[in-house]
């Protein structure tokens, strides 16, 4: 949850006061995988415009998408001041695709859609995978969620990669270790940046290979948070996991062509003749048939075959 007094809690006020002044808001909130952009961030900014600022009783769960036809869909009916969170969106909104008619699309959708004054949020792994434009013209703020720190157990220790004994990192209620519930909470570091700021990211990244959001930019405000524990977990859960299932779907059907499941392209036989079991036999996968395979189909077998060869040996004795 988010304390009122926390600088998070007066950023987003802050975004609230501005779309009172005819402002729309579309945020980004990046971070390398498992440093808790969605359980920290996305879901707790969340929780708060809706419980705190709407003054709702709980998350309108058509507000929170992992896939980008219901995010357009929510776009289109939700009403203003309301949120709108797209998780996940890496896949869609990738700059390589960029040539897509559905992302051009999207972006004229943006330039139109600010007269509903709308509160996005976007996540995906790294400011830079958003397309060329939206980077630019769209994005107002960015949320870099730059450390995750997992529960550390009061009682147990271990030591770390520098060999430093500190305390013992879990997930979850109790210590996997020793099974204790007192311990220090996790939380999850993060540094805002307002539109000129990612201007100035922008331009120091700009002939760069390896670009970074933290290149000596100083952020408007910077923070902790902890975990999501609320009602809309397993919710959210669920939509992962849904999520996970259909990428998984589509890459078994990539896949699937060249499993092993599937019936092995014809053999190029090389065919031997053995005379004791009179049978022919193929080197390379092992098939054996009594039917001489060089002969066109129907072909004759392999008695016809001897028997051919026998009247041979018998015409050249008579001819001797």
């Amino acid at each position: 949850m988010i304390r009122s007094d926390s600088n998070l809690a007066r950023f987003l006020d802050k975004c609230f006061l501005q779309m009172n002044k005819r402002f729309d808001i579309f945020l980004v909130i990046s971070g390398a995988e498992g440093v808790g952009k969605s359980r920290g961030l996305f879901l707790n900014i969340a929780d708060y415009w809706f419980k705190t600022l709407l003054k709702k009783e709980s998350i309108d769960k058509s507000a929170i998408n992992v896939s980008v036809d219901k995010f357009v869909n929510c776009l289109y009916n939700s009403d203003k001041f309301s949120f709108v969170g797209l998780d996940e969106a890496g896949d869609s909104m990738d700059s390589r695709d960029w040539a897509n008619k559905f992302n051009k699309v999207l972006y004229q959708a943006y330039t139109i859609i600010r007269e509903k004054f709308i509160f996005s949020v976007v996540v995906l792994p790294s400011f830079f995978d958003l397309s060329p434009r939206f980077r630019r013209r769209r994005v107002r703020f960015l949320i870099d969620v730059t450390k995750r720190v997992d529960n550390r157990c009061k009682k147990c220790k271990t030591f770390n990669t520098r060999g430093k004994l500190v305390p013992f990192e879990f997930v979850g209620d109790k210590c996997p270790k020793c099974g204790s519930s007192d311990f220090l909470k996790g939380y999850v570091t993060y540094d805002i940046y307002d539109r000129p700021r990612i201007g100035e990211i922008l331009q120091r990244n700009q002939f760069k290979m390896i670009k970074k959001v933290s290149c000596g930019v100083t952020p408007i405000t910077s923070g902790v948070v902890g975990e999501y524990e609320g009602e809309f977990a397993d919710f959210y859960s669920d939509l992962k996991t849904k999520k996970m299932d259909s990428v998984l779907e589509k890459l078994m059907k990539v896949v699937e062509p060249f499993s092993d499941t599937k019936k092995k392209p014809k053999c190029d036989h090389r065919w031997r003749y053995n005379k004791t079991e009179n049978r022919w036999w193929c080197r390379k996968c092992g098939k054996c048939t009594k039917i001489n395979p060089y002969y066109n189909a129907g072909a004759v077998s392999q008695k016809d075959n001897n028997s051919s060869e026998l009247s041979k040996e018998k015409k050249k004795g008579v001819s001797k």
